[in-house]
Order: structure tokens, then sequence, then C-alpha cells
């Protein structure tokens, strides 16, 4: 009994270490698959950042460029608003000069103003708008650079 129970008992043995193999084995080729699926998908998921990364610096610099761009619209528009000022007190200040020759003129035919005060005002009238017509360009140059930074016509 005993030669044919160790037997049956070997074969027993013998059944349960290839069925252990056999577990070995398909666990072996279970985790190897379940560890290079990881691998692909530890891959994407990097890959998935650094793009989402990617995207969030792109936004980043976008805000960063759009709130460049406003300042420097804002400032524009400052400054053309101020040139147009500067116009207004440019054509004040010929109007005043151009009335002050009329007057030394009016003066002058009268025998009441010298030669060399109707010069003197003819020569402050000439450099008022001189003056005026400087401001009106540095207003336009102004304007147009505030046009090109807001993308009108």
């Amino acid at each position: 009994m005993s030669a044919g129970g160790g037997s049956s008992r070997r074969g027993g043995r013998g059944i349960v270490l290839v069925d252990y193999f056999i577990a070995v084995a398909v666990f072996s080729a279970s985790l190897a698959t379940f560890l290079g699926l990881s691998s692909l998908k530890l891959k994407a998921l990097g890959e998935a950042e650094r793009r989402f990364r990617a995207v969030q610096a792109a936004e980043s610099a976008l805000a960063e460029t759009r709130s460049a761009v406003l300042l420097a619209a804002r400032h524009a528009l400052s400054e053309a608003q101020e040139a147009n000022q500067a116009v207004a007190v440019a054509e004040q200040n010929q109007r005043y000069h151009q009335e002050k020759y009329r007057v030394t003129s009016s003066a002058f035919a009268e025998s009441l103003a010298t030669f060399d005060d109707l010069l003197d005002d003819h020569v402050e009238l000439a450099e008022a708008e001189l003056a005026l017509y400087q401001a009106q360009y540095q207003a336009r140059l102004k304007e147009a650079e505030a046009r090109r930074l807001i993308g009108a016509p």
C-alpha cells in the first residue's frame, strides 16, 4: 500500500507542481502584460502632462501679451489725447498772436506803434503758427500709433 500510495502522492505532487508552474507562468505573463500596459499608460500620462503644461505656458504667455498690448494701447490713446489738448492750446496761442499782430498793425497804421513792434509781433505770430503745425503733426502721429496698436484702419 505504501508503494502504491507513495506513487500516487508523487503523482499528485507532480500534478500540483505542474499546476504550480502553470500558475506561475500565467501570473508572470499577466504581470508582464500589466507592467507593459502600465508603462504605456505612464508614458501616455507623462505625454499628456507635458502637453498640459505646454498649454498652460502658452495661455500664460498669451495673457501677458494681451495685457502688454492693452497697456500699450491705453498709453498710446492717452498720448493722443494729450497731443490733441496741445493742439487746442496751440490754436488758442495762435489766435492770441494773430489778434495781437492785428492790433499792432492798426496801431502802426495810426503811428502809435513802431515798425520794430510790428515785426516782433509778426515773428511771434509766425512762431505760434509753427508751434500749431508741430502740435498738429504730433497729434496725427500719436493718433496713428494708437490706431495701429488697436488694429483700426
